[in-house]
């Protein structure tokens, strides 16, 4: 399955590491833009990707980001399934 996890914290990361493992394919990002997500990505073995390439062809997108960015509108209007992944402290 073509995921897109939008977020690359402590569940994002965690969620990306495991999917990956699971032999899925995966793709991450944050607000501050893919270049930031090098660490994250050898960790993981997702794909660091810019946040509106995300949700391009991809099956799931799972939200771990706390922004501005209207993710569940957009992945709704393309047809994604969108999970809010967050958790609030």
């Amino acid at each position: 399955m073509n995921i897109g996890i939008i977020g690359a914290g402590s569940i994002g990361s965690t969620l990306a590491r495991k999917l990956v493992q699971a032999g899925h394919s995966v793709k991450i990002a944050n607000s501050r833009g893919p270049e930031t997500l090098g660490e994250v990505a050898a960790k993981t073995g997702a794909a660091p990707v810019a946040l509106a390439d995300a949700v391009k062809g991809v099956q799931v997108v799972l939200n771990e980001e706390h922004s501005e960015f209207r993710w569940t509108s957009l992945a709704t209007a393309i047809g994604m399934v969108p999970f809010e992944v967050s958790a609030l402290f």
